[in-house]
């Protein structure tokens, strides 16, 4: 009996020692042989990744690759009907510059050779403040800022976040000395990554991005989003009619002309202009007191001081042709204002054509 309890203990330990050597796998990847792993384990060994198996063929090249991140080619995601709130979620239109291949990392993305960041400095925040929205939109943007940016930092944006203070980063910038930078760069820096900074494209939409950003600007200065007279729709008057308008209640307000320009141009329209000159011809010679000012604006292509010439041109060949045409010259001042009141929808994108347009006030 001896001798059987013998053979059992040998069988037994035997067996137990096979299965514990045949639950170990040479291969890294590989957890070994588990009992009732998906109790506890989860199936994914590494996320995002595709290893490239298909019916037990593997294909190596590509099986530590984020490419399960990697939308199909010529999608969008779907982010509902309203054509403002997609415009700001499409696909960034700057390519990130060619460098950031090495030095951030980036593979499988059409780089530019251009550089793209410089060109950056013309982009506007997509995202409008307006009387209505400003205190949700700052509110929302320090959640985000604190979530995402404050570690590195600081929630003052002093450069002083955490981890910059455990030594683990330096050089991070205070925001206090970047208020030159513009929207436009920021939203860059964000989407792609500056310096020692990664790419947040894959942690925040490019409407939470414009969201910083805000708060960014409150964080440079106290008063941001405080005061949106020049953002406000209240701030510009439609004219109904020039003839039956009361110059002397409109006298100070943002009078909308109707008199557009191509992009670039300062050429006037009469096709499409030409009945609004012709009505404010009528409406200054039958009230030779009334003084005015033009004020020319351009959309926010091309460079501060490009629009802020092609601005003052647009006044300048409005009021070159109501004098032309029998107003008195003294009664009338053009002064351009460049990019400085961009004409915006209802959900923060930049109306271009509007843009690109002067107005009139009664001094």
């Amino acid at each position: 009996m001896k001798i059987k309890f013998r053979i059992i203990s040998v069988i037994s330990a035997s067996a137990l020692t096979t299965l514990m050597l045949g639950s170990c796998s040479p291969a890294e990847d590989s957890s070994g042989f588990e009992y009732m792993p998906d109790m506890y384990r989860s199936a994914a060994i590494e996320p995002y990744v595709d290893y490239g198996e298909i019916r037990g063929r593997e294909n190596k090249e590509v099986k530590l690759l984020l490419s399960a991140k990697t939308p199909p080619n010529g999608t969008i995601p779907y982010y509902g009907t309203d054509k403002d709130e997609v415009s700001i979620m499409l696909p960034y239109h700057r390519l990130a510059t060619k460098a950031f291949q090495t030095t951030h990392g980036m593979f499988d993305a059409e780089f530019s050779d251009k550089d793209e960041y410089a060109l950056a400095a013309s982009d506007v925040n997509q995202l409008k403040l307006t009387s209505e929205n400003a205190e949700a939109i700052l509110k929302k943007g320090k959640t985000l800022f604190n979530q995402n940016c404050a570690h590195c930092h600081g929630k003052k944006g002093d450069g002083n976040g955490p981890m910059v203070e455990s030594g683990a980063y330096v050089g991070v910038p205070d925001y206090a000395n970047l208020k030159d930078l513009s929207d436009g760069q920021m939203f860059y820096s964000i989407y792609y990554g500056k310096g020692m900074m990664g790419s947040h494209s894959s942690i925040i939409n490019k409407k939470e991005i414009w969201t910083i950003i805000h708060h960014i600007r409150s964080i440079q200065d106290a008063d941001y989003g405080k005061d949106l007279s020049a953002s406000n729709d209240n701030s510009y008057t439609e004219v109904d009619s020039w003839s039956s308008l009361d110059h002397a209640s409109a006298r100070g307000k943002n009078l909308i002309l109707d008199v557009l320009f191509d992009e670039a141009s300062s050429e006037i329209n009469m096709e499409t202009s030409g009945k609004e000159l012709e009505d404010l011809k009528t409406f200054l010679l039958a009230n030779p007191d009334v003084m005015i000012e033009l004020v020319g604006y351009t959309d926010s292509n091309g460079s501060e001081a490009t629009n802020k010439k092609l601005s003052q041109e647009r006044a300048d060949v409005v009021k070159a042709w109501l004098v032309d045409n029998g107003c008195n010259v003294a009664n009338i001042n053009a002064v351009g204002n460049g990019e400085n009141m961009l004409v915006f929808n209802n959900h923060g994108s930049e109306d271009q054509g509007a843009s690109r347009r002067t107005i009139l006030i009664i001094q």
